[in-house]
């Protein structure tokens, strides 16, 4: 069987994406809140958040298109990577982001009744 390393993701970008650039190359950095199927204690919901980089046009598709509090359709792959900080050796998960897409909110029934008044 061939090994399959995807990933699929819908959540909320936490704070404004970081983005690099140098001459022909693109980068960027977000985390994405992404809200767990069930609920916690008081019925409250449960995110898990994913460090997440792009590359190239995918980078500035982002950058172009993304800011904290959009909501986004990722496809990906997942990566690992280890750096030394302070002599203690630190390892990173992250989503490598090959596909993505900007999703629209749909209006709460507050803003809904605000619209139609």
């Amino acid at each position: 069987m061939k090994p399959i390393n995807q990933i699929k993701a819908i959540g909320t970008v936490t704070k404004a994406p970081k983005y690099y650039e140098k001459p022909g190359s693109q980068f960027i950095s977000f985390s994405l809140a992404v809200e767990r199927s069930f609920k916690g204690k008081d019925d409250r919901p449960i995110f898990d958040y994913f460090n997440c980089k792009a590359f190239g046009p995918i980078a500035v598709q982002i950058e172009q298109e993304a800011e904290q509090g959009d909501i986004l359709s990722i496809e990906g792959y997942l990566t690992t990577r280890r750096y030394q900080m302070n002599d203690e050796k630190r390892f990173v998960t992250e989503i490598v982001v090959e596909s993505v897409e900007k999703l629209e909110v749909p209006p709460t029934s507050e803003q809904s009744e605000k619209t139609l008044a």
